[in-house]
């Protein structure tokens, strides 16, 4: 038989029944839940007078439309909505052996709120959440750690929150760190777009080629940012600069007859060894001062092209901004917090958050119609009848 609900038809051939039961609880259910849109609703017009007139607005012209033709347009959206949120939690669950009910709901609702936070679609947010879980960060507590520090980022460096997942997990990667560091290399992150010319997305796409390289080898991650900083302002390039930084590790860590003799002059095993003790920044002002004092060329110590592009701002006419981009990223603190607060003030992003917010309420109301939904496809599919569903 055919059983038209609104604008969604389900054909099956047998346990209707079943199907038909499901949805009088989902119905009563949402009522239910109807009750607690209306407080939604009311809270949100408290907070925004304007807000409330175009809310008071809109349910005016359902009415003026054909209220219950519009309503049944908007469940049709609210429940393929529901449908997609629900597909890639389960997505998501596959990376952590399975989510019971109560953890696919917990998720949702994390997923729900930071959605209404960052004014960004939920689609976007589980490509976020499965791509932490991914890199690693795959406990429900740390990959909700890495999902809010994740979505702070993101606001303050207007970026998506999947760019800024990416970076700050790479990050934590390469330094060997738990997502308990997440807010306070989200702040370093940060503060690094603050002293260079670049932005959370030009780093999340270039950064990345040197992070592992520094992390294995100990260097700071304040001055490897500070480095990167400062030679993207003489620059005016992510991808330069990144090219540049990564020259000159290699340059300090494959040596010239020059600069081995240089290490070995200021009583260093090797070059490792010196930035091992002395750090990165001052490893290479010291050999750039020596050779100097030793009226050796800096293109005879340093033979790469890419390490000289690097070397020579780095330790000569932007010497004194390295210093400051090291100790600037170095005390960084609570960065990102001010900056989402800043940016909390934009229309932009309250016009967001007020449009998810709505598709978030729409889903409450849809979700107790998706298990009568997939009780009736699961009882067509075991009596060999097709389900479709149209939406």
């Amino acid at each position: 038989m055919a059983e038209p609900v609104g604008s969604v038809r389900v054909e099956v051939s047998a346990g209707t029944a079943k199907f038909e039961a499901g949805m009088k609880k989902a119905r009563a259910t949402a009522r239910a839940n109807g009750l607690k849109i209306e407080k939604s609703f009311s809270r949100m017009q408290k907070r925004s007078l304007a807000a409330s007139r175009s809310l008071t607005s809109f349910r005016s012209g359902l009415v003026a439309i054909g209220g219950a033709t519009a309503f049944l347009g908007l469940m049709r959206k609210a429940i393929s909505s529901s449908v997609k949120l629900e597909k890639g939690l389960r997505e998501v669950g596959t990376l952590m052996g399975g989510l019971s009910k109560n953890e696919m709901k917990a998720m949702g609702d994390e997923l729900k709120n930071i959605s209404i936070q960052t004014g960004q679609a939920l689609d976007k947010l589980v490509k976020a959440k499965y791509d932490i879980i991914s890199a690693g960060f795959d406990g429900i507590a740390e990959s909700a750690k890495l999902m809010a520090a994740s979505a702070d980022l993101a606001v303050a460096g207007v970026t998506e929150v999947s760019t800024a997942a990416d970076l700050l997990t790479t990050t934590l990667n390469a330094y060997n760190l738990t997502a308990d560091d997440a807010v306070d290399i989200s702040d370093k992150l940060f503060a690094t777009v603050r002293l260079g010319k670049t932005t959370i997305q030009e780093m999340a796409g270039s950064l990345g080629r040197v992070l592992g390289v520094a992390g294995t080898l100990g260097i700071d991650l304040d001055e490897l940012l500070g480095s990167f900083a400062t030679l993207t302002t003489t620059m005016g390039s992510s991808k330069r600069a990144t090219t540049a930084l990564l020259g000159t590790i290699n340059a300090m860590l494959t040596p010239t007859k020059d600069l081995r003799a240089i290490v070995k002059d200021l009583g260093f095993k090797n070059s490792f060894a010196m930035i091992q003790q002395l750090g990165f920044a001052d490893s290479i002002q010291v050999v750039a001062d020596r050779a100097k004092a030793l009226k050796i060329p800096l293109t005879d110590v340093f033979s790469s092209l890419e390490g000289l592009q690097g070397i020579l701002p780095l330790t000569g006419t932007a010497a004194g901004r390295l210093a400051e981009s090291i100790d600037g990223i170095g005390g960084a603190s609570g960065d990102v917090k001010v900056a989402v607060k800043e940016m909390a003030k934009s229309t932009d992003l309250q016009l967001k958050r007020m449009g998810q917010a709505f598709v978030v309420l729409s889903q409450t109301i849809a979700d107790p119609f998706l298990p009568a939904i997939a009780d009736a496809a699961a009882t067509a599919i075991a009596n060999g009848s097709p389900a479709v569903v149209w939406w």
